[in-house]
């Protein structure tokens, strides 16, 4: 029984690091797009300017 706590341990800590990875990744994706956003609106901008020119 020792050894299975230790193999439930063992995976628990496994998925709790997978979880932070993932976290990591969302906050990357995240801020990507966060900047695709800002970009696409600056465009959108700078050509409503141009059509009102």
């Amino acid at each position: 029984r020792i050894q299975r706590i230790r193999t439930l341990a063992e995976r628990f800590k496994t998925g709790q690091r997978a979880l932070t990875d993932v976290g990591k990744s969302v906050d990357v994706v995240r801020q990507s797009l966060s900047e695709m956003r800002s970009d696409l609106l600056e465009l959108v901008e700078d050509i409503a300017r141009e059509l009102r020119a």
